[in-house]
């Protein structure tokens, strides 16, 4: 079962990957996220980074939208795996990671240092690419549930990124 779910994730970065690859005259916004990014549960036309291509094009804008979520990444998985997406010039860098990091207990102090580590990257690769950082606010239940500070984007140096 490991195997299987290891093999999809390979499966699913490959095609990132090439996605993320294609030379187009087009300039390149990549949704690097987790299952909200991924569209997990939906057709991957219905996950968010497909309704903005969408309203791009109508539009006529010259970006091409390419979805590099992944269900179940954490901050410290998705730094991981970081490099290989970063393989083409990109113009928008919008970066949805936390949730999950919430969700399994890992401290702020790690959260907010894989987050910054992961700008700190993009923008040593290309000090011209906008980061956006897309954070959500965890509901009031969970606050009490989960202890995990939800407000932890505005916290990553606001100065450099908003």
């Amino acid at each position: 079962m490991a195997t299987k779910k290891a093999d999809a994730v390979e499966k699913e970065e490959k095609a990132i990957e090439n996605k993320v690859e294609t030379k187009s005259e087009n300039k390149v916004i990549l949704f690097f996220g987790n299952s909200l990014t991924a569209g997990m549960g939906l057709d991957p036309n219905e996950a968010f980074p497909a309704l903005i291509q969408e309203k791009i094009d109508s539009l006529q804008l010259p970006y091409k939208v390419v979805n590099a979520g992944l269900s179940g990444e954490t901050t410290a998985s998705g730094k991981n795996r970081l490099g290989w997406v970063l393989n083409a010039d990109i113009e928008v860098f919008v970066l949805e990671l936390g949730a999950n990091d919430g969700l399994r207990g890992i401290s702020l102090e790690e959260t907010r240092g894989n987050l910054q580590e992961i700008i700190d990257v993009v923008q040593e690769k290309n000090p011209n690419t906008t980061i956006i950082l897309a954070g959500m606010q965890i509901p009031p239940i969970w606050v009490r549930i989960i202890p995990v500070n939800s407000r932890i984007y505005f916290q990553i140096l606001p100065q450099r990124i908003m």
